[in-house]
C-alpha cells in the first residue's frame, strides 16, 4: 500500500498542493498497537526520506485513510501470528533462546548486551528499550522485563557482569531468562569468546542461551 503526503507551496499567490507517495506495509506496521504510534513511525519514515526540508515537515498533510483501514484489518491477524510465535518459542524444555523475540511470557526476561552508559541505540538493546522496558542511561542489571549486561567495555568487564547475572538468575528461579547472543554484534566478539563465560548458567534451568553458545559449551543434560 501507499500513503500520500501533500506539500503545499504558494505559486502566483495561490496555495498549491503537491502529492508524494510512499510505499508502506500495513501488515508490518500492524505490530504497533496504537494509531498514534503508527502515525509517528510514518512521520519518521517520511522525515528520513530526505525529500523535505526541516522547516517543511510541520506543514505536510498526511493522507492515510486507506492505509489505516488496512492496518486495522491486519492487526488481529498479526496479533494471532505473534501469539503463535510466542507459543512456539516456549523453550523452558530445550533452553535455546529463539532467534527472534517479539513478545515475552509473564515470567520471561530479555537479556541483552549494553554499554556502560546505557545508551541503547542499536541491536538487541534498541529492542529492549522499545519493547521490554529497558531504561536509557542504565547499562547494567534488571530493568522492566529486560536485563542489561555490559558487553562494550572489554571481555573482563563483560565477564564480571555475566557472573552477576548468573547469581541473579540463580536467586530468581521464578523468572526465565532469555539470553541473546551478547557481545557477538557490534561489540566484535565471537561465540567462542562469550559462550564459556555463561558456563555457570548451564546448570540453571531458568536460563536459555543462544544455540551458538550451547554448541560450544555443550547442550544441557535432560
Amino acid at each position: 500500500m501507499k500513503i500520500n503526503v501533500i506539500k503545499f507551496e504558494t505559486i502566483n499567490g495561490k496555495k498549491v498542493g503537491k502529492a508524494f507517495s510512499f510505499p508502506m506495509d500495513a501488515k508490518k506496521m500492524a505490530r504497533y498497537k496504537t494509531e498514534a504510534t503508527v502515525r509517528k513511525k510514518v512521520e519518521e519514515y517520511v522525515t528520513k526520506s530526505g525529500l523535505f526540508k526541516k522547516n517543511e515537515l510541520n506543514e505536510l498533510k498526511y493522507d492515510m485513510t486507506d492505509f489505516l483501514q488496512e492496518w486495522k484489518k491486519q492487526k488481529p491477524i498479526v496479533e494471532a501470528e505473534m501469539l503463535k510465535e510466542l507459543e512456539a518459542s516456549t523453550n523452558a524444555g530445550n533452553r535455546i533462546t529463539p532467534e527472534h523475540i517479539n513478545r515475552l511470557g509473564t515470567n520471561e526476561v530479555f537479556v541483552f548486551g549494553s554499554n556502560a552508559r546505557g545508551l541503547h541505540h542499536g541491536g538487541a538493546a534498541k529492542v529492549a528499550v522499545e519493547s521490554f522496558g529497558a531504561v536509557m542511561g542504565q547499562g547494567h542489571g534488571l530493568q522492566g522485563k529486560s536485563y542489561a549486561i555490559n558487553s562494550m567495555s572489554g571481555i573482563s568487564e563483560m565477564e564480571k557482569d555475566i557472573k552477576l547475572f548468573c547469581e541473579f538468575a540463580k536467586s530468581n528461579p521464578q523468572k526465565h531468562f532469555l539470553v541473546t547472543p551478547i557481545g557477538c554484534g557490534i561489540a566484535g566478539f565471537s561465540p567462542n569468546d562469550v559462550a564459556p563465560l555463561f558456563k555457570k548458567c548451564a546448570i540453571l534451568n531458568n536460563v536459555s542461551l543462544p544455540r551458538s553458545f550451547w554448541q560450544i559449551i555443550g547442550y544441557p543434560k535432560e
